[in-house]
């Protein structure tokens, strides 16, 4: 026999075993298939049974109840083997609805099974009770709703437009394309118009009266569940309110911890209250206190001021940081910006200077992390370690600043930081002293300043003394020949600058004694 002859016939030797093999194998398969399919029968015959137990309660009850399937659903029962010792879990759809029943270790008897009728497209009946018990515990787990809906922004000024948006919630059951394929009825009592059906986002509505605004809508998925959603409100203003928020005081020596801030707002409309940290204050109530406990303590009021327009308009106050003028600026160190005065519309970074004496070196300081405030400037934090970010600020007065420092081994400390003055219309001056003989002026020197603004001149600050905006002159008295003075000198105008003027120093002569 030739070699391929043999090759030829070992192979079909090979090829009729294993038909053989697969043939057993096909045997055994379709023989577990019928074993199942089997099995599967029992279960469908038993449910039926089961079923026909719960139409008799259902009929001879007087309370309404809900089948636990029609005779269409049995081919949708699927059992599962349970890991843990407390038996099948066996669950059962309904295609007719979303409703999904689970039943958690039941036995198939008509007294340990009990049909809920809820309105939640989940039903959990977990354990119930056996045979010879004559009442079910059942738990009720109730699915949230469908979702939300919002105006996409708030407030508005009444004869203005704004759409409203709504977001699905995809833990309700459905997936982002069953809320694209469902039916959107909007309602808008007070809009025009009152209802519109653009799916997600509606259409521009108008509101042209102030106040508050509510609407609704009405989602109707593709399986026929249907549900309205109340929206977020919208706040329509009507005559607008400008305000500004100032604040004075917190230092706990010199002002008792207590921080002031002040609001002043004007409307066409009357103010009709503010509300500061969530509470009413009434009409008249334009200051706020805060008592601060210690330093380094902070806070920043929410104030809302309405009128009888409807307007409710909500107003960015500076924030405080306690000092102290008996302690120490600050165990970590201080900040500060790097130049004042500026200009209003000008920019400035702000610098910390750590205390070596503090118990860390500059390596730690270096990996800190650095959290600074600026309220009144832009942007309004900044992360950046050492020196800030650069700050620009569209206002004048003066301006704070605070600095959280976090050291790497969990200590933190808020820090105040030393003021900015940021000036307005600027104030020009001129400094002029005359006078100061012991004999032939009493020892009296007296200084003259001459000062224009666009903005009203509101203070003549000499010596660290206020003296009006009429205190244009100051007097020093000498006590003998050759003392010196020279006064310091803040102007400051009705626009928020404060000026430093340079006033030149004066030395106290004697007439009688000038051959001396």
């Amino acid at each position: 026999m030739k070699h391929n002859d043999r090759v030829i016939l070992s192979a079909t030797k090979w090829s009729r075993r294993i038909s053989f093999v697969l043939g057993l194998s096909s045997f055994a398969l379709f023989a577990a298939c019928t074993d199942y399919v089997g099995e599967i029968d029992d279960q469908i015959d038993e449910l039926k049974e089961l079923q026909a137990r719960v139409e008799s309660q259902k009929s001879s009850s007087s309370e309404e109840e809900e089948p636990v399937t029609s005779s269409s659903s049995l081919d949708e029962i699927v059992k599962h083997p349970s890991s843990s010792s407390r038996g099948d879990v066996l669950i059962i759809t309904k295609p007719s609805s979303s409703s999904l029943i689970i039943i958690d270790d039941p036995e198939l008897s008509s007294s340990s099974i009990t049909v809920i009728k809820s309105s939640s497209s989940i039903t959990i009946i977990n354990n119930p009770v056996p045979e010879s018990s004559s009442e079910a515990e059942a738990e009720i787990v109730m699915v949230t709703g469908l979702g939300s809906c919002a105006p996409v922004s708030t407030p508005i000024n009444k004869g203005s437009s704004v759409k409203w948006k709504f977001s699905g919630n995809l833990s309700a059951g459905y997936k982002a394309i069953d809320f694209a394929k469902a039916t959107f009825a909007w309602n808008f009592p007070s809009g025009l118009p009152a209802s519109d059906a653009t799916p997600s986002t509606s259409a521009a509505i108008t509101f042209p009266t102030s106040g508050t605004a509510s609407a609704t809508l009405t989602l109707t998925m593709q399986d026929g569940k249907s549900e309205t959603i109340q929206c977020s409100p919208l706040q329509v203003n009507g005559e607008p309110i400008t305000c500004d928020c100032a604040v004075t005081g917190g230092d706990i020596t010199d002002d008792q911890g207590v921080a002031i801030w002040t609001a002043a707002c004007t409307s066409q409309a009357n103010i009709t209250s503010y509300t500061w940290d969530g509470v009413d204050l009434g009409a008249d109530a334009a200051s706020y206190q805060y008592v601060f406990q210690k330093k380094g303590e902070a806070h920043t009021p929410t104030l809302s001021v309405a009128n009888d327009d409807n307007t409710v308009q909500t107003v960015n106050c500076p924030a405080m940081v306690a000092s102290d003028s008996m302690i120490s600026y600050s165990s970590l160190g201080s900040c500060a910006p790097v130049s004042t005065p500026i200009n209003k519309g000008s920019s400035v970074r702000w610098k910390f200077s750590g205390n070596l004496s503090a118990g860390y070196k500059a390596i730690d300081f270096a990996k800190a992390t650095f959290a600074w405030s600026f309220p009144g400037g832009s942007p309004a934090a900044d992360a950046t370690p050492s020196t800030s970010a650069t700050i620009t600020y569209a206002n004048s007065g003066a301006a704070r600043a605070s600095l959280t420092l976090t050291m790497q081994d969990g200590f933190s400390e808020v820090i105040p930081c030393s003021p900015l003055q940021v000036n307005g219309d600027p104030i020009s001056c001129t400094c002029i002293a005359a006078g100061g003989d012991i004999v032939e002026n009493a020892g009296v020197a007296t200084w003259t300043a001459t000062c224009t603004s666009a903005s009203e001149i509101t203070s003549y600050i000499w010596d660290g003394t206020d003296a009006g905006e009429t205190g244009t002159t100051f007097s020093y008295t000498f006590a003998a020949k050759g003392d010196t003075h020279t006064p310091t000198l803040e102007v400051g105008n009705s626009d928020g600058t404060v000026e430093t003027v340079t006033c030149p120093a004066m030395t106290a002569t004697d007439a009688s004694k000038e051959s001396d």
